[in-house]
Parts: C-alpha cells; structure tokens; sequence
C-alpha cells in the first residue's frame, strides 16, 4: 500500500525514482486536488478513452437534382476524466482504478465514537505567596549537596555542628526556581 497526499512530495523526495514507485500499484485510488500538474497527473494515469461518431454530410444541388448524401467515422481520444473533473470532486469523492476499469467512488464519513471526555481547558491562576515553594536543583550548588558527619559532599567542613547550611558561593548564578502547587 502506498499513500500520499500530493505527487510533488514524492518527486521532491525521490526524483526521478518517484515515477517507478508510482507505476507499480496495479490498483489507485485517486482523490481532489486543487494543484493542476497533480490533476493532470491523475487524468493521464486513469487514461484516455476513444470516441467515434458518426458523421453525416449532405450536398444539396439546386438545379440539376444531384442530392448526395456522405457518412463517415469521426475518430476522437478524449480522457476519460479531464483534470477539471478531477480538482472539481466533491470531499470523499474519487475514482478507482484497477487494471483498465474506472470507477467513481464516494466515501461517507464513519466518525468513532468518543473514548474519553475531550480536553477542557482551564485558566492557570498563581497561587497565593504562602503556598510557593523555593527549592534548589540537587545538582551544581554546594548548598544543594548532602551533609554527610557534619561535612557537605565535597569535603568542606560545614560551619558549626548544628548542621547548618554551607553558604552558597557568590561566584555562582542564583539556581533557585519556584515550583507552582495548585
């Protein structure tokens, strides 16, 4: 099976190679386009279609009583679908080409039935200043690494036994970020 939406991505992607892919489904299902190289395309592919006619030549002569009649065939090949029918189709309209027989066809919409609720959007509101939460990435910041026997990861004492916090360096950017609770 092979789909796409229009010719030209497939010529764009593959080139000249596009034509070989696309001459080896045996059978097409052509749908509108609005693009006028692609519904030319289309009306090639389903083919061409011969009509004869027969045609009637009449000579009258005043004077003399010579009245003839002529009839001959009048040979034409036409396309079968021109491009304008093609990018003039209803939605979910098309034809069917299988080997050397064409078919209109026409798709009716099957919609599935819901699964789940559909998104319903709500308005985000920040929360009020008591309820923000400072917090600093584990991560790159000294004040951020575990205290293990009174010493932060890194080897340096921590002032004071009472466990507190190494002061974060200076040198270094304001890590923190707020994380928003609802």
């Amino acid at each position: 099976m092979l789909g796409f939406q229009g010719r030209s991505q497939l010529d764009h992607l593959y080139g000249l190679k596009a034509e070989v892919m696309l001459s080896q489904p045996a059978t097409k299902i052509f749908l509108k386009t609005t693009e006028p190289r692609a519904a030319k395309w289309i009306s090639q592919c389903i083919g061409d279609i011969t009509i004869e006619r027969l045609r009637e030549g009449v000579t009258a002569a005043v004077h003399d009583w010579r009245d003839s009649m002529n009839y001959s065939m009048d040979r034409r090949i036409e396309p079968l679908v021109m491009d304008s029918q093609v990018a003039g189709l209803e939605p979910l309209a098309g034809y069917l080409k299988s080997d050397n027989h064409v078919v209109k066809i026409q798709f009716s919409p099957d919609p599935k039935s819901p699964c789940a609720e559909p998104f319903i959007p709500r308005v985000a509101t920040p929360p009020p200043e008591s309820e923000l939460v400072v917090a600093s990435p584990v991560n790159g910041s000294p004040s951020a690494q575990p205290k293990v026997n009174g010493k932060g990861s890194g080897g340096s004492e921590v002032p004071g036994d009472t466990g507190d916090e190494v002061p974060p360096d200076p040198a270094q950017t304001d890590t923190s970020f707020r994380i928003w609770t609802y």
